[in-house]
């Protein structure tokens, strides 16, 4: 799968400038096999392996050379090198036999190496990768998160930046029926999609440095650490940050969240993190790279990060354009 995978990915642009008059029809089922079929290599699930029998059955419908991208990966890749001239054949097998050594020693690490042995595109497929980029930029608002896709495929660098596996398997389990619409209305819900992946990041990310703070009081990886401040108004701001926070959190992990509670729970947080600012005033500098430790009362404390609140603040409201 993993083999069949890449070599699929190398045939894109040669496909998408083969079939330049039927590309708006077939780019997001080719594509959405191609994503597909990469997720099922790295998690095969039962629920990623019915996506990829759904969105491989979805190529093959819209078009025979769909169906010929993403069913016959290896075999595309081989015949669109066949139809070059011979640096593009030594090319195209010369990046497979490749894949095949590394498949065999590296195993899914392969997909952090670039599609093609010398990075980028060989100068054989410059003008059809040329073409498909054009096609992307034509309408940046429905094609920009395949294109990010596809490039960092092309670059070797899936995990991480910028597309994580997790988030390009929500992506691949969206319904049927959703893959089914126009791709102006596939591209919306990917953007949901996206900025909800971002937003449970930054709260992810503010969560693990409380519990690293909290760690570090208890003796645990740190020396030295902050004493908590004791103020009755400082602690109800920081009770009503996490809270409006575990809020937010719950409704981001939900199928159906309801926007009028996340709309609340920000205005919250917004009105405490604002509070915090003015209750520090410029001795917030200070805090800001150890975090506001806060004493709850028996022995508890609150962290809070004023940064990291910021950037979930920027986050759900991102992720709320996109209700």
């Amino acid at each position: 799968v993993v083999f069949a995978a890449r070599c699929a990915l190398r045939a894109l642009p040669a496909i998408a400038a083969g079939a330049a008059g039927d590309a708006p029809r077939l780019a997001l089922p080719v594509m959405r096999a191609m994503l597909t079929s990469g997720v099922a290599a790295v998690g095969p699930t039962s629920d990623v392996r019915e996506a990829a029998a759904a969105a491989s059955e979805a190529a093959s419908d819209a078009h025979d050379a769909a169906f010929y991208a993403a069913d016959s990966a290896a075999v595309s890749a081989a015949t669109s090198a066949d139809s070059a001239d011979s640096a593009a054949d030594s090319a195209a097998f010369s990046a497979s036999d490749r894949d095949a050594g590394e498949i065999e020693t590296q195993g899914l690490a392969v997909f952090e190496t670039p599609l093609w042995p010398d990075g980028g595109v060989p100068d054989f497929f410059e003008e059809p990768y040329r073409i498909l980029v054009q096609f992307w930029d034509d309408a940046p608002e429905v094609w920009r998160f395949f294109k990010r896709w596809y490039e960092g495929m092309l670059d070797g660098k899936p995990i991480g930046k910028p597309m994580p596996w997790d988030l390009q398997e929500k992506v691949a389990l969206i319904e049927p029926e959703v893959w089914e619409d126009e791709p102006a209305k596939v591209a919306k819900r990917i953007a949901e999609i996206e900025a909800r992946f971002e937003l449970l990041q930054r709260i992810k990310e503010l969560e693990n440095e409380r519990d690293a703070l909290n760690a570090n009081r208890r003796g645990i990886g740190g020396n030295n650490p902050p004493e908590p401040i004791e103020d009755r108004e400082l602690t109800k701001h920081a009770t009503i940050i996490w809270d409006a926070t575990n809020t937010i959190k719950a409704e981001a992990e939900k199928d159906a969240p309801d926007k009028r509670v996340v709309q609340r729970a920000t205005d919250a947080l917004a009105a405490s993190l604002k509070w915090l600012f003015g209750f520090f005033g410029r001795r917030i500098e200070n805090v800001i790279d150890t975090g506001i430790t806060i004493a709850m009362g028996a022995g508890a404390v609150h962290v809070i990060d004023p940064v990291k609140i910021e950037r979930v603040i920027e986050a759900v409201r991102l992720w709320l354009q996109t209700f």
